[in-house]
This record gives structure tokens, C-alpha cells and sequence, in this order.
């Protein structure tokens, strides 16, 4: 708990493992495609499969990245609003309409995220 009582996320043991793990599942993804591209050359079908497995990865690398970024700028607006309300004094308040201002920011970043991710699974 923090000091506005919000339960802390627990940390996700997949999400460990995942980090943990000696080379990025996208970069092994990519040497797999050089390899294929590699082993392509001369073959007309294998080389039109590797053109499009690449083509496919860049679009799956971008929409990781935009999607991370958006849950980035989400995470920052976040830690910012909490801040703020952290450093509120005791006496003041905070009216609905205003903690929804604040939070729609937060609330589209984190769809345009999630849609990004989404697009990619």
C-alpha cells in the first residue's frame, strides 16, 4: 500500500524470466530470418517467403515500439498525477470532473498501447 492506499502490483514471475533471458525474443526472430534469407538465395519461393517474413517483422517491431511507448507516456502521466495528489494538502479536494481531466490523458495512451500490442497477437 501506498500512502493513497492503492494496493502495489505484485512482480510477475514471467516477466522476470522473459528479462532474464540472454537475447530478446525479437532479435532471435531476426537472426532466424537472416539465416532463411541467407539460405534463401537461388531459391525463388524461399526467397519470397523471407521477403515477407521481413516485411511482417518490421511491422510486428513497430507496433511493439509504438505500443511501448504509449504505455510509457502512460506509466510517466501516471507517476506524475500521483505525485500531485501525493503533495495535495489535506484540506483540499479534489472534484470527479477533475480527477477525470487528469486521467483521460493517461486513459488514451494506455488504449493506444494496448491496441498497438494487440495488432501483433
Amino acid at each position: 500500500m501506498n500512502i493513497l492506499n492503492i494496493p502495489q502490483a505484485n512482480p510477475d514471475p514471467l516477466a522476470d524470466t522473459i528479462t532474464a533471458s540472454a537475447t530478446p525474443i525479437l532479435q532471435q526472430l531476426q537472426d532466424l530470418l537472416t539465416a532463411l534469407r541467407v539460405n534463401a538465395q537461388g531459391r525463388p519461393e524461399l526467397e519470397t517467403l523471407s521477403q515477407q517474413l521481413d516485411r511482417r517483422y518490421l511491422d510486428v517491431d513497430e507496433s511493439i515500439t509504438r505500443g511501448t511507448m504509449h504505455l510509457h507516456y502512460a506509466s510517466q502521466n501516471l507517476h506524475a498525477l500521483l505525485t500531485l495528489m501525493q503533495s495535495c494538502p489535506e484540506d483540499s479536494t479534489l472534484n470527479c470532473d477533475q480527477i477525470v481531466t487528469l486521467l483521460e490523458p493517461v486513459r488514451q495512451e494506455l488504449q493506444a498501447g494496448h491496441r498497438l500490442v494487440c495488432s501483433v497477437m
